[in-house]
């Protein structure tokens, strides 16, 4: 028996592959991105902050990067 955020998750995808067709308007494309927004929140609580390895952006690879840009000039 396939457990409900099993089926959640699936359907969270289907979505999302969905909504990245071209034919579909870009207005539709906003709206599955806020529907798909409070699941992509829940699924990224899990993830820990701490490790940069993941290659997930955050605040402090953000301000790295800036500061290494900066550096250049």
């Amino acid at each position: 028996m396939i457990d409900f955020l099993t089926e959640y998750e699936a359907l969270a995808a289907e979505i999302a592959k969905e909504a990245r067709m071209s034919e579909k308007a870009f207005g539709d494309r906003i709206d599955a991105l806020k529907a798909l927004t409070p699941f992509y929140i829940q699924k990224m609580k899990g993830v820990k902050k701490d490790d940069d390895s993941d290659g997930l952006p955050n605040f402090d690879n953000f301000t790295s990067q800036i500061h290494a840009t900066e550096n250049l000039s």
